[in-house]
């Protein structure tokens, strides 16, 4: 049922979620397999201004100046309030507005195009002309990619994330293959980016074409609104202001190491940190889903807010500890294997260190999102503002005087802090009750504690078997833990009747609901 009937169900969300970690897999796992056959093909070089080309395709998704996401809040709101006569205008001023925005970063790219060629970036001359074209191309294509993130706000809004993800799916896996396919007939960076090009209007079309049939928007309805405009532009502000500064925060850790350390520890601090980041997945699949209902029900009044709110933090810890958990009790070992004993030697205990921040933050971008559906993403930025002069410094003292372990520290103990006062801003807001049952901040950021600190205290142990049995004990405990204390009574029974299902013979399992 879609949302447009102002009920999200804890069935729809998680399908919806599901749908979101299938489109992101799916284009990594082609990458997995694209990737090396592109650079035996296109050469190292060409490989290189390739690469460049995905991350304009991708990094200009954050020059929307955050309207995309107030496209999804409003339309989520209006479906919600059984608006649908302001759609039209609503959803017009958005995509002009976006326009506007992706028309100046595109001849912004195309000015700085020549300069970066043939001053900046070191290109052989055989493959300037080349690459001029291709920046050109890359440049193009700046107005499709913000466009998108408007587009693609209008069917998040109705929960539409299997039609979102049918598109996301196939032109995320194109990013790899196109240019792949372009290498059958040539080895020109020209017309594989021109194809990459081609293929994100594609997508840019049929999110439009879905958007608006699902929501039966006509065109003779649509109008340019000035209120909306402000409105658009009011929220969007103060989201681009934490977009800006969380990119910022998130990066400074490797640029200290990298200016005052070595390369080699940028190596030995990067390749942990850019593995147990990929867990990101989760919590980023589950928010985008429960932002455009955190918007409809704050719109509404709905007592469902709360309760949405305390879900999605219990789900989240629920799937996201026992990953931590092994993470954190066999960093050694996993290293060792995967990449070698000297790598192991000063990457393990920067993963065990990481994995308690990846907790934190995990669990934080619920409140987080939360704060900015209810009409407030100026407090979720201004904490920003807060946090950044205290954490420059820290950081730096910790990287002298600790090394890589200092800065993971800092690093770690910076997404405590935000996620608790995370949880404080947003706990008015989203409306709890007394007497209305839910985790309280404490509790959560005690287990976000405990978690890693136990896998810590298991990788301690000298010998691997032991390590390995009780990390699976651990496992099975934060399960059984997870089932009594995470799930509420009506989610115990649910489960148990999966398990029933899956399991041959009809066999009882009261005793796990005791």
């Amino acid at each position: 049922m879609p949302a447009s009937g102002g009920r999200f169900s804890n069935r729809l969300l998680a399908k919806n979620t599901a749908y979101n970690l299938a489109g992101q897999i799916s284009p990594f796992i082609v990458a997995v397999v694209a990737v090396p056959f592109l650079i035996k093909g296109a050469g190292t070089e060409r490989f290189g201004v390739l690469s460049m080309a995905w991350m304009v395709m991708g990094y200009f998704n954050l020059f929307d100046l955050g309207v995309g996401l107030a496209t999804t809040k409003f339309v989520a709101e209006f479906i919600m309030l059984g608006k649908r006569r302001e759609l039209g205008p609503l959803i017009l001023t958005s995509l002009l507005i976006l326009l506007g925005f992706g028309l100046c970063g595109g001849i912004l790219a195309a000015a700085l195009s020549p300069w970066l060629v043939h001053s900046v970036l070191n290109i052989t001359p055989e493959l300037q002309s080349e690459a001029l074209v291709s920046f050109f191309l890359m440049a193009a294509s700046v107005p499709i990619v913000i466009l998108a993130a408007g587009a693609r706000g209008i069917l998040e809004a109705d929960q539409r994330f299997g039609v979102i993800n049918a598109i996301r799916i196939p032109a995320g896996s194109a990013t790899f293959l196109a240019p792949l396919f372009v290498m059958l007939f040539s080895h020109s960076l020209v017309p594989m980016i021109a194809v990459l090009v081609l293929c994100r209007m594609t997508a840019l079309v049929l999110y439009l074409i879905f958007g608006f049939r699902i929501l039966e928007i006509r065109l003779k309805d649509m109008g340019f609104s000035r209120p909306y405009f402000r409105r658009l532009l009011s929220f969007g502000g103060w989201v681009t202001v934490g977009n800006l500064i969380a990119p910022l925060m998130g990066n400074m850790d490797r640029f200290f190491i990298g200016s005052i350390l070595t390369l080699t520890a940028v190596t030995y601090y990067v390749t942990p940190f850019d593995t147990i980041t990929k867990l990101f997945i989760i919590p980023i699949g589950l928010v985008s889903v429960l932002f455009p209902a955190f918007s409809a029900y704050s719109a509404s009044g709905s007592d469902q807010l709360p309760k949405l709110h305390d879900t999605a933090i219990r789900y989240i810890l629920l799937f996201m500890s026992p990953i931590v958990i092994v993470l954190v009790a066999l960093a050694r070992p996993i290293f060792d294997l995967w990449l070698g004993h000297e790598i192991a030697k000063h990457s393990a205990v920067i993963l065990q260190i990481l994995g308690a921040g990846i907790l934190f933050s995990s669990v934080g971008r619920v409140p987080q999102n939360a704060i900015q559906a209810v009409g407030r993403p100026d407090l979720a930025s201004k904490r920003f503002l807060i946090e950044l002069p205290i954490y420059i410094p820290a950081l730096l003292l910790a990287t002298r005087a600790y090394g890589i372990v200092g800065a993971a520290s800092v690093w770690t103990i910076r997404l405590a802090v935000d996620t608790t006062i995370l949880f404080y801003l947003a706990h008015p807001l989203v409306g709890y009750r007394e007497g209305v049952r839910h985790m309280s901040p404490t509790a959560v950021m005690l287990w976000s504690a405990m978690v890693p600190l136990a896998g810590y205290g298991i990788s301690l142990l000298t010998l691997l078997e032991v390590r390995i049995g009780l990390t699976s004990l651990a496992v099975a405990i934060l399960g059984l833990a997870g089932y009594r204390l995470m799930l509420r009574k009506n989610e115990r029974e649910k489960l148990t009747q999966i398990i029933r299902r899956m399991l041959p013979g009809e066999k009882e399992f009261s005793y796990l609901n005791e």
